[in-house]
Order: structure tokens, then sequence, then C-alpha cells
């Protein structure tokens, strides 16, 4: 992921989860795609 161009792939988490996520990576989904999958690892 080269980290160029609009973020239009994102997750949103309330106030209440957000200090249960652990990890959020982009995931690489090959050249000139116009998405950056994002990978959200939450602790329930």
């Amino acid at each position: 992921v080269n980290n160029s161009g609009w973020r239009i792939d994102y997750w949103l988490v309330s106030d209440r989860i957000a200090d249960k996520v652990i990890k959020s990576e982009m995931i690489d989904s090959g050249p000139r795609q116009d998405h950056a999958p994002i990978l959200l690892e939450i602790n329930l």
C-alpha cells in the first residue's frame, strides 16, 4: 500500500469500543486499486 490518495475505506467505532481496538492496518489489494481494505482487530 503506497498510502496515497483518498481514504474511502474506513471503520468507525463507538467510544465504548474504541479502547478495545487492538490493531488496525491497511491490506494491500494490488496495484492501481481505489480501495485499501482495512483489517480491524477488536478484543471483545
